[in-house]
């Protein structure tokens, strides 16, 4: 029996935030505030709207042109370049992780050993966030006079919320886990005794990660999951020497999951030696992957963005093509924003895999193997494959694509306020739409290395020649990413080089 507990707070303490690249996720370009967005007006009010002509309009004090243009409002606006060296800007996350594990072990009858291990874990993660600038509070701040530029020192806490209020988000995960098996020397075969294991596992995961940008009004994480199940599952396997130089092994999985889909997942593999020094091995297996809570939660969800420039119709209504000399900002390149949401309809990912190698052993020190992996994966879950196709039914005035939704559209262009608005977020869904192969070759050299009586080198030598990395989104076109920079998102922005490897050197004292 174990049990653990730790608790950790890290504070990370920033520069202050600025007024300048600041925008709200997914809002307008034009609420940015270096587009100018924000900037110091001529006359403030309470009301902070309008106060050109409001009746308690006042000449601004934070604006050094504002009597200047007292007659001319609109043109005396002041670029306003600060930074809130009077709020604190940072982090503050606070983890606490509490475990415990209970393991029984134990045999009976004719040499069945059994054993019973449960496992539960609560993980509490409360993050604040200080110094986030909401450009709406800051906007108001600044248009009713309440945060004093000239001398910060005297604005009130009240104000420093208003335009960097203080976040507290938190999130949680929890484990428990129950596991047993039984294991057993069935009977003795040429090679050795020939071994069987059965066994089973419930567990109960859940998982709730909030947003640190629930509303989406400021620039910040709009990422957040949330999910529970219970899954159950049932293995077995059974390890065979058949000879002296040939060993079989076949095992099997069945995981149900409280959604409601379920899959068996066999293997079975050999290693045959020949000769003292060589063997020959091979596998062959399927499996899959269930969606994770991100992937098949309609509650959760995460942001991405991609820079787009709008079609020749759509500039034509605004003025002109781009190309043509039309400088209106409406219609240049920007970013539109895509919020992913979890699928409850999503099926798991299926695959199937075989490897063949070979392992030589020339000396006692040296190991050197070469093995080929072919690789297939169905119903790959992806993340709205369709939606530069939904972009461009928006600017033509089509239906979106099954799934894909509108969750904003811009403000009206101001030269040409009856023409179609830009599209600032498209939500899409996850969906099981591409199928995935890669092939490979493996090579591997260990050397051990005796330096000393106790000291030791261990040098490792690993590298992958990548023969294939297709991916069929379904849409008819096959990607091939062997020896390119992508896919992105699958590795991790390391690209998929043709060739990759890894040398290894380890000192080992004895």
């Amino acid at each position: 029996m174990t049990g653990s507990y730790s608790h950790s707070q890290v504070n990370i303490k920033r520069a202050p935030a600025a007024i300048r690249q600041t925008q709200p996720y997914g809002a307008s370009p034009s609420l940015a505030s270096n587009n100018p967005g924000v900037v110091l007006p001529v006359y403030i009010c309470s009301g902070g709207v309008n106060c050109a002509t409001a009746a308690d309009r006042q000449l601004n004090p934070n604006n050094p042109y504002a009597a200047t243009f007292a007659a001319n409002p609109a043109a005396g606006g002041a670029r306003v370049y600060y930074l809130f060296g009077d709020i604190p800007v940072g982090t503050e996350r606070s983890n606490e992780v509490i475990r415990g594990a209970l393991g029984l072990r134990g045999s009976f009858g004719d040499g069945w050993k059994w054993h019973v291990d449960a496992t539960g874990a609560k993980d509490n993660l409360n993050i604040r966030a200080l110094g986030v600038v909401n450009i709406a509070g800051l906007k108001q701040a600044i248009n009713t006079g309440a945060y004093n530029f000239i001398n910060p020192n005297l604005n009130s806490q009240a104000t420093r919320d208003l335009i960097a209020p203080t976040y507290d988000v938190a999130s949680n995960s929890s484990l428990v886990s129950v596991d047993v098996g039984l294991s057993k020397s069935l009977m003795e075969l040429a090679g050795g005794p020939l071994m069987i294991a059965v066994g089973g596992q419930v567990r109960h995961e859940t998982l709730e990660n909030n947003s640190l940008n629930e509303n989406l009004d400021r620039y910040a994480n709009t990422s957040a999951a949330f999910g529970s199940h219970t899954v159950s599952a049932a293995f077995f396997e059974l390890n065979a020497p058949v000879l002296d130089t040939l060993e079989v092994n076949v095992s099997g999985r069945y995981d149900h999951y409280s959604e409601g889909f379920g899959r068996f997942s066999p293997k079975v593999g050999a290693k045959w030696t020949p000769i003292e020094n060589l063997s020959l091995r091979g596998t062959y297996s399927k499996g899959f992957r269930a969606p994770t809570f991100a992937e098949s939660n309609p509650r959760s969800s995460f942001a991405g963005f991609v820079s787009t420039t709008p079609p020749a119709s759509f500039q034509l209504a605004h003025g002109g093509l781009i190309t043509d000399g039309n400088t209106n900002p409406y219609v240049q390149s920007y970013s539109v924003g895509s919020g992913f949401s979890g699928n409850p309809n999503l099926k798991p990912e299926k695959s199937r895999s075989f490897t063949g190698g070979v392992i030589f052993e020339p000396t006692p020190w040296l190991t050197m193997s070469v093995d080929y992996y072919n690789i297939k994966k169905t119903d790959v879950i992806v993340t709205g494959p369709l939606a530069s196709s939904a972009r461009a039914a928006y600017f033509a005035g089509n239906p979106l694509p099954a799934g894909y939704t509108i969750e904003a559209i811009d403000g009206v262009d101001p030269l040409f306020p009856n023409a179609l608005p830009r599209v600032l977020i498209i939500n899409a869904p996850y969906v099981n739409a591409a199928s995935q192969k890669t092939s490979g070759i493996d090579f591997a050299v260990t050397a051990r290395i005796p330096l000393a009586d106790d000291i030791q080198l261990i040098s490792r030598l690993d590298v992958t020649n990548i023969l294939q990395f297709d991916v069929d989104n379904g849409d008819g076109a096959i990607q091939k990413f062997a020896g390119t920079l992508g896919p992105y998102e699958l590795s991790s922005g390391a690209g998929t080089p043709k060739w990759r490897g890894n040398w290894q050197n380890t000192l080992q004292f004895k």
